[in-house]
């Protein structure tokens, strides 16, 4: 499994580049200090074969920021909004006062 972080740069509107950011030389830092070689050799050593998945899962292309946004909105767009009866004097049960 290869880790290519060039896709970080590949779109500055990305959430990533402008929170998160780490550099090369940045994970360089980071694997030494955990005395690993590269990402992999950290995965490997931290994450047992038992729930390592056989394949790499088939996911669809990354999108932006802005395009993320999108298909979340039209998601969201597709919500209802029902009204809701809790508390407008029905209940077929013995209501505790405190919560009266």
């Amino acid at each position: 499994m290869k880790h290519d972080n060039d896709c970080l740069t590949q779109h500055p509107d990305r959430f990533v580049n402008r929170h998160i950011g780490p550099r090369q030389d940045d994970i360089a830092a980071m694997l030494a200090a955990l005395g690993h070689e590269s990402l992999d050799a950290m995965i490997n050593a931290g994450t047992p074969s038992s729930i390592r998945l056989a394949e790499p899962p088939e996911l669809p292309p990354a999108q932006g920021e802005t395009e993320a946004l999108q298909s979340l909105r039209r998601l969201a767009d597709k919500n209802q909004v029902w009204r809701s009866y809790i508390g407008m004097g029905y209940h077929d049960c013995i209501t505790p006062p405190v919560i009266q």
